[in-house]
């Protein structure tokens, strides 16, 4: 019976491989293993990277880097949370982009911009943030695009 199982399982496994349905297996990083002190408001998770704000506003970031998207202007991963900018109130992550709104309602972008989704023309990567425009109440990162929404209600893409 154990050898039907097992069998069963590994074809299961293979044939959810090949339809693209089977979750990748992901090695728990020392983020996972340990409680960091503080109290965090918001977080975000990019295609390899993640952000989190904690409730002073400072904003830490972790995980891949190739594109530049944690903002430190190399491209180290960083499995610790390294803190890399103060006085935000929201981000969102894309595949290898990151967005983060301030709390005066400015948006700062930094990562790939290689389909434009900083909202920044001519460079094909930004190493740390840039600032992109004012009164921006809310931004949605996609793969490979951003949304932003104004304080005046209007879209921004």
């Amino acid at each position: 019976m154990k050898k039907t199982t097992k069998l069963l399982a590994f074809f299961l496994a293979l044939v959810m491989t090949l339809l693209g349905a089977m979750p990748i297996a992901v090695t728990q990083s020392s983020f996972a293993q340990k409680a960091y002190s503080g109290k965090f408001g918001q977080i975000a998770a990019g295609g390899g990277h993640s952000m989190a704000i904690k409730s002073d506003g400072s904003l830490l970031v972790w995980g891949a880097n190739d594109k530049y998207q944690l903002g430190f202007g190399d491209m180290r991963d960083r499995e610790i949370p390294s803190k890399r900018m103060d006085g935000v109130v929201f981000v969102s992550a894309g595949n290898s982009h990151s967005l983060a709104i301030l709390n005066d309602g400015s948006l700062w972008a930094w990562g790939d911009n290689a389909f434009n989704q900083l909202g920044v023309d001519g460079i094909e990567l930004s190493k740390t943030p840039t600032k992109i425009m004012d009164g921006v109440s809310f931004v949605s990162a996609g793969t490979l695009h951003s949304l932003a929404i104004k304080t005046d209600g209007s879209l921004w893409a």
